[in-house]
């Protein structure tokens, strides 16, 4: 969560004394007690501090802004056909890989009027994430998508205006993190809405993408505090790596192929990770994981190595 300075001021006072009376914390800072009230309560809403007694909350807070659908794959054979379910989508991806964490999580997301929609929370409540900020469309079905031979062929959901109207009624919720991490579609959005403010007042902005080639790069990922790059050519990584550590003042970049390496830049440094065979992964399916695997470590104080070490094992284990 973000705080103001006053705010990290009295939480780091009442961490030592968690029993202390507003009058008290009133004359120590020179403000009224309807001040301290004030800034009490916005400590609780932002999850900062619980209940009587001041009892700090030490999770680091994460929310993920993503879509949650039915994905339906359609494998063709000789004489038949295999039909397969997978509850999916890029914010239940994210909370599979850093569910059972300690982490405060969070969801912000869009389903249907429908029985699905609630076996999509049910998918996203069981890696013990708050699902209070997953909106339900009153007039639509949850989303579902169709691959055929792994072909997306048919799909049905919700407009990205249906996305944009959830996000924003949730905008206090996603800026008063610690992380934010954010599917890639909706990278305009967190352009328009976020990126052009000051960064003091916002949590890091995270995100990933995949590309073929260095000029199909968006000129704004250099906005975010972290991107994770998946480019499909082993000669494009080189290439893609420099251009955005050119490109970024800050941050933390990481850009792969999901085949042979990783590339990590911070402050311009940029070093490798080779990736063994029993570390590869589909950059496709896997991703997310490895957005949510740095995004752990770096929120565990870890270097970015370390973190990066971490992102591969979660990412190559699924996939």
């Amino acid at each position: 969560m973000r705080l103001t300075l006053r705010e990290k001021e009295i939480l780091d006072f009442v961490t030592k004394h968690p029993m202390i009376a507003q009058d008290d914390l009133a004359r120590h800072f020179g403000i009224t007690r309807s001040s301290v009230a004030v800034h009490i309560s916005n400590l609780m809403k932002k999850g900062a501090i619980m209940g009587k007694g001041y009892v700090v909350n030490e999770q680091v807070s994460i929310v993920i802004i993503g879509r949650i659908f039915l994905q339906i794959n359609i494998a063709q054979r000789q004489d038949t056909s295999e039909i397969d379910l997978q509850y999916t989508g890029f914010a239940l991806e994210s909370c599979k890989a850093l569910s059972g964490l300690g982490l405060n999580l969070k969801v912000i997301s869009v389903v249907g009027n429908d029985d699905l929609a609630l076996t999509l929370i049910d998918e996203i409540q069981k890696r013990e994430t708050d699902i209070t900020n997953i909106a339900r469309h009153p007039e639509k079905r949850s989303g579902r998508l169709v691959k055929i031979d792994g072909t997306r062929a048919y799909e049905e959901g919700f407009s990205l205006e249906d996305y944009e109207k959830a996000i924003s009624q949730k905008e206090w919720v996603a800026i008063n993190c610690q992380w934010l991490i954010i599917e890639p579609v909706f990278h305009r959005y967190a352009l328009n809405k976020w990126l052009e403010k000051e960064q003091e007042t916002l949590p890091s902005i995270c995100t990933c993408a995949l590309v073929k080639r260095a000029e199909q790069l968006p000129d704004f990922l250099q906005r975010f505090s972290l991107v994770v790059l998946g480019v499909e050519e082993n000669n494009q990584i080189e290439v893609c790596a420099n251009q955005l550590a050119e490109a970024m003042n800050q941050g933390y970049i990481l850009v792969t192929d999901g085949k042979t390496r990783i590339l990590y830049i911070n402050d311009g440094s940029i070093a490798e990770f080779p990736l063994l065979p029993s570390q590869q992964f589909n950059l496709e399916r896997s991703l997310p994981y490895l957005l949510g695997g740095v995004v752990y470590g770096l929120s565990s104080r870890y270097n970015l190595r370390q973190a990066v070490r971490m992102a591969v094992g979660t990412a190559s284990s699924h996939g």
